[in-house]
């Protein structure tokens, strides 16, 4: 059977392990962790400490807390990422099991967020990494009759380029790192015509 939740496939194996937990927890719990888990995402708050106290104080194990957190994660990540109707994502969890008041918790707290969520998702999807400096020089040298090549591309013997140094914070791996690269002026009318097509898309939104 497939869902519209995830992407039109079949439920993974490992949330139709792992989900069954939510069953388990109460309305009220569930909305704490919930309001709890997009706090978190929207807000970057470190507040697993509390998620974890208001499900030990459930009954649940450190096992059982796991799952429910990334199962809730999975529901509320891939139904903003997919742009799922509230009506369909609320059908699809009934026909998974889910009791009829967790499910419309569930719901309610998706349909307040959901359009906080959605920009955050664009955000992080657009933009991998922040730049934190950039850096660059223009150069010139005299091209060797061996580098026939580059006289090819820059059709003179004096030839400029430019040396470029970005640095940036890698957000995946929340450090930062450094890239050095060598243009020549063609190379960089090009990246500067692909960036400007890329901030006209970005104005849309």
């Amino acid at each position: 059977m497939r869902f519209q939740f995830c992407g039109g496939l079949s439920i993974p194996e490992w949330f139709l392990a792992e989900s069954s937990n939510l069953a388990k927890i109460t309305a009220i719990k569930l909305k704490l962790v919930l309001n709890a888990l997009i706090q978190h995402y929207l807000e970057d708050a470190d507040n697993s400490d509390q998620l974890v106290k208001t499900l030990e104080n459930s009954g649940f194990n450190s096992q059982e807390i796991n799952a429910i957190i990334a199962s809730l994660e999975f529901i509320i990540k891939n139904s903003v990422c997919y742009d799922i109707d509230e009506n369909v994502l609320s059908k699809e969890l009934i026909d998974l099991g889910f009791p009829k008041e967790n499910v419309e918790m569930i719901i309610k707290t998706f349909r307040t967020y959901k359009e906080k969520l959605k920009l955050k998702e664009l955000k992080s999807t657009l933009r991998i990494s922040n730049v934190q400096d950039l850096k660059y020089s223009v150069n010139k040298f005299i091209l060797s009759k061996e580098k026939q090549f580059v006289e090819k591309e820059n059709r003179t013997n004096e030839s400029l380029f430019s040396n470029i140094q970005i640095k940036y914070n890698d957000q995946p791996q929340r450090q930062s790192k450094t890239v050095e690269f060598v243009a020549f002026p063609s190379k960089l009318e090009e990246l500067i015509f692909e960036l400007e097509k890329a901030q006209q898309i970005l104005n849309k939104y």
